[in-house]
This record gives C-alpha cells, sequence and structure tokens, in this order.
C-alpha cells in the first residue's frame, strides 16, 4: 500500500462518529423535553389541586353560611315563638288571676276584658312587688272603693287609687301589712269612778299580778304563733276575750294592721293619744322586714286623769307578714307595669 492510501486509511480512523454524536444528543434533548413536560404537568396538576381545594373551599364556606343562616332563622323564629307563647300565657294567667278579685266577679264579660285593659297591668305590677294582694282585708277595701253601680272604670278607678296610695307611702315611712297584740295590765292604777267598781282598784300587789300575767300571756302568744300552734286571728280572738287584758274604758285593740289604712293599734279617747301611741309606728319603723318586733311596754292616759300623766300599763309586740320600703321599690313597680302592659297589649 502506498503511503497515500495509508494516510487516507489512518485519517478515517481517527475521525470522530457524527451519527453516534447525533444519537447522544437527540436523547438528551428527549430526556430534558420530558422533563420540562412532567414539570409543566406537575405545576398544571397542582395548578388544578390548588383549585379543586379553592372551589371545595368555597363551597363549604357558602354551606356553611347557609347552614348558620338556617340556623339563625330558626333560633329566631323558636324565639319569636316561645315570645307568642310566653305573651300567650302571661295573658291568660293574668286574666285567671284577676277573674279572682271580688270586684271583678261583679261585672259581665265585657266590663271584665274592659277592666282587664285599664288596670289589669296596674294590679298585677303592684301585686309583684308586694303593695296589693288578693287578701281579704284588700279586697274589703277595693269592694269599700268600688260604686255600687260595678263596672270597668269603678273596678280601674278603686284599684289605682289603693296603688297609688301605696305608692306614696312606701316612699316614706313604708308599707307593711301584720298584726298587733296587747296586753293591758293596768287597770287597777287607774282612779276609775266608784260606779266602775274595779276589784283590787289601786292595789299595788293586784298591778305587778296583771303586770306578771300580761307578759307571760305575750310570751307565750308569740312562741305559738312563731311554732305555728295558732293563727294571728285565732290569738285575737282570745285576747279581745280575756277581760283582764283590756283598759275598762277601751277594748283591747289587737288588731290585723296595715300602713295607709289606719293608725296601728290606737288606744284611749285622750288628747294626748297620738303620743302614746307612736311607740307602735316607732317600732313598726325600726323593723326591716317580715316577722316580729320585741315585746315592747306602751303608756296609757286615763280621761280620769286631770293632769293626763302617761303611765306604763300594758306590754304589745308586732308581727309584719309584710314589709315594702324605699324608692326601689317604686321603680321595681314602674319596670314591672311596663313589662306587663307590653306583654298584655
Amino acid at each position: 500500500m502506498d503511503p497515500i492510501s495509508r494516510r487516507e486509511n489512518g485519517a478515517g480512523k481517527n475521525q470522530p462518529d457524527v451519527s453516534s454524536k447525533k444519537k447522544s444528543d437527540s436523547a438528551t434533548t428527549q430526556i430534558i423535553l420530558e422533563k420540562a413536560q412532567q414539570k409543566l404537568k406537575a405545576e398544571k396538576e397542582q395548578k388544578a389541586h390548588k383549585q379543586r381545594k379553592l372551589i371545595f373551599a368555597a363551597v363549604v364556606l357558602v354551606l356553611v353560611v347557609f347552614v348558620a343562616g338556617a340556623l339563625v332563622l330558626a333560633v329566631q323564629q323558636y324565639q319569636k315563638d316561645q315570645q307568642v307563647k310566653q305573651a300567650e300565657e302571661t295573658l291568660q294567667s293574668a286574666r285567671e288571676k284577676l277573674a279572682q278579685l271580688e270586684i271583678v266577679k261583679k261585672l259581665d264579660d265585657a266590663q271584665k276584658e274592659d277592666f282587664y285593659k285599664k288596670a289589669g297591668a296596674q294590679y298585677l305590677a303592684a301585686e309583684e312587688v308586694g303593695i296589693i294582694s288578693n287578701s281579704e282585708q284588700d279586697q274589703k277595701l277595693l269592694g269599700f272603693l268600688l260604686s255600687s253601680t260595678p263596672s270597668a272604670d269603678a273596678a280601674a278607678e278603686a284599684v289605682k287609687r289603693i296603688i297609688e296610695a301605696r305608692l306614696a307611702v312606701v316612699k316614706t315611712t313604708g308599707y307593711y301589712e301584720g298584726y298587733i297584740f296587747n296586753y293591758w295590765y293596768g287597770n287597777t292604777a287607774v282612779d276609775w269612778p266608784a260606779a266602775y267598781n274595779v276589784p283590787r282598784q289601786g292595789d299595788p300587789q293586784a298591778l305587778e299580778e296583771d303586770k306578771q300575767y300580761a307578759m307571760s300571756q305575750a310570751k307565750e302568744d308569740m312562741d305559738r304563733l312563731k311554732t305555728n300552734k295558732a293563727t294571728p286571728d285565732a290569738i285575737i280572738a282570745e285576747i279581745n276575750s280575756d277581760f283582764r287584758l283590756w283598759m275598762r274604758e277601751d277594748p283591747n285593740g289587737s288588731a290585723q294592721i296595715a300602713s295607709s289604712i289606719s293608725t296601728p293599734g290606737n288606744v284611749g279617747q285622750s288628747g294626748k293619744s297620738a303620743e302614746i301611741n307612736s311607740i307602735v309606728s316607732e317600732t313598726i319603723a325600726k323593723m326591716s322586714g317580715p316577722g316580729y318586733s320585741d315585746i315592747t311596754t306602751r303608756k296609757y292616759i286615763s280621761v280620769y286623769d286631770v293632769a293626763q300623766t302617761p303611765f306604763d300599763a300594758g306590754y304589745f309586740f308586732v308581727k309584719l307578714d309584710k314589709l315594702v320600703r324605699g324608692d326601689a321599690v317604686v321603680r321595681e313597680y314602674e319596670q314591672a307595669l311596663a313589662e306587663l302592659e307590653e306583654q298584655l297589649k
């Protein structure tokens, strides 16, 4: 082989394989493309996943808002239904309670409805704060204030008059209901006319015996009341039938009492009777609520005493079943009245 041929053959062996390089470059490009496509696909899937999550969250939010709205509407409707039901029950209860009043029983159906509108709320508000009740005493007072010809206007006016009077008292001394029990022992100390023929008149020993008797009866009666062994009315009947506990010229004076109706437990015909009877009002004024006062000495003035000198002549104690006092009670009444007027309209 000649030199030229050898050079050509040698040069051919040292030349790179272009075809293989192209194949290699093509494979690399393919891999890059595939990775790019995979990345793009992953990004699309990730974006689609985010969109699905957003859509799901939006749907959930809409459902939550819808359910919450429905729940709020349901609660509001329930509350409204309950308010209507409560108002109906309040109205029915009010009518049943007011129908038990003696002054209402005298009215026909149309007049009753008229009375409920004109004074029903006032009566129930006053009853709620404790300044009026269906007690025998209050019913008698209402009956007394009612005109001879029963009507809704007359009944309403009677209720309003009592409430106004008691609210005025509540602001000052307070409105109370209860009993006073008197135990007089001073008969023998009075210079009675001879015609009275009072046994042992002027005898200090007799006065002391009567004094001890009065105190023992007072203690016993208070204990019977506190232990529910006797009612106030029963004890008053016993006291009023025991002439040893009277003053000769006056009844015993034990009775049911209430402010704004009468002065409690007044006795005596003397011009100074207000002075000696003030001890009862003062005792009640010191009481902070229902209950019993202490057994307290009270004085007496005889009309046969020219000097009109008070002297210790008895004991008494007060049992209060109700005591309502202060401006706060008036505010409570006004608030209760506003609420009842809204419920009963």
